[in-house]
């Protein structure tokens, strides 16, 4: 796995915390009073722009379709990544959802079936690659 949000290389995302650093709640259960106040002042803090490059590397996409998938102009990212700048309010928020969508994956996983071997931001990668095809009215 790769260095996401100051995650350690070679950590998995586990079902203990989700990529924001937060801990999963069981179902029906109400998240901390401070869960929305975390998020909301990491998004505002944003996320370094080398994110996108960790990403990549562990959903296996190319950078040019997370970008289109996030919807990040590939030349600001160029420039900010080189720059070692933040993302904006926006494209941090996206990033943080990509994250936490990663995170919530591997909790499922972890309470519904078998976690050892999976890798969640990899099987996320390949769940947004695939093509949706409109159901209503075909057989």
């Amino acid at each position: 796995m790769c260095y996401l949000l100051g995650r350690p290389p070679g950590h998995r995302f586990d079902g203990n915390g989700d990529s924001l650093g937060t801990r999963h709640h069981g179902v029906g259960e109400k998240p901390e009073p401070s869960f929305a106040g975390g998020r909301v002042r990491l998004i505002r803090n944003g996320a370094a722009a080398s994110r996108i490059l960790d990403l990549v590397e562990a959903m296996h996409v190319s950078r040019e379709r997370l970008l289109g998938m996030l919807n990040v102009p590939n030349a600001s990212i160029k420039r900010k990544i080189r720059q070692g700048a933040m993302l904006s309010q926006d494209q941090s928020e996206r990033v943080f959802g990509l994250l936490r969508l990663i995170g919530q994956v591997a909790v499922m996983v972890e309470h519904l079936g078998d976690p050892k071997e999976f890798d969640a931001a990899r099987w996320v990668g390949g769940w947004l690659e695939r093509p949706t095809y409109p159901c209503i009215g075909r057989r």
